[in-house]
């Protein structure tokens, strides 16, 4: 019985999850499908039944061509950015910032942030500025960031 509740709780999360026809990209803080304007991809956020946050993105055939390995927690404070590059930035408060991105053979890859001087120089301001301000790693990317924009 506490398995099946648990299968159509975990069911229900993920099919009560809105999809978003026609969106023209930027900020994603809910679970949901979304269809940017202008690609062919589609954009799946979920709570699993582990209470972790899941994202992936999909080809026109549905087919899941990334899917993130992270296992970043609903109970920490997360959110998402799809940019005008097609990329897609994550944010959450117990693994950090990461993102999906393709390479130069068009295939994608999850990088985390750490340390990658030209994805920070990358980072969409809009997304940057929802990133907490309060670590020592942020006040370097800020930095970096700054040091950036003067040059």
């Amino acid at each position: 019985m506490l398995v099946l509740s648990s299968l159509l709780i975990s069911n229900c999360r993920k099919s009560g999850s809105e999809t978003i026809e026609n969106w023209s990209g930027g900020l994603i803080t809910k679970p949901g499908t979304y269809e940017p304007v202008g690609t062919k991809n589609t954009i799946t956020v979920w709570i699993d039944e582990e209470q972790l946050v899941r994202y992936s993105i999909a080809n026109a055939g549905g087919k899941v061509v990334i899917a993130s390995t992270e296992r970043p927690s609903v109970y920490s404070n997360w959110f998402a950015y799809f940019d005008f590059n097609g990329w897609l930035w994550f944010e959450s408060g117990d693994i950090g910032v990461s993102v999906l991105r393709k390479d130069e053979d068009g295939i994608y890859e999850e990088i985390p942030i750490i340390d990658q001087e030209d994805l920070i120089r990358a980072m969409p301001e809009e997304f940057f500025k929802r990133l907490p301000q309060s670590t020592e790693k942020m006040e370097a990317i800020s930095n970096l960031r700054a040091n950036t924009d003067r040059k």
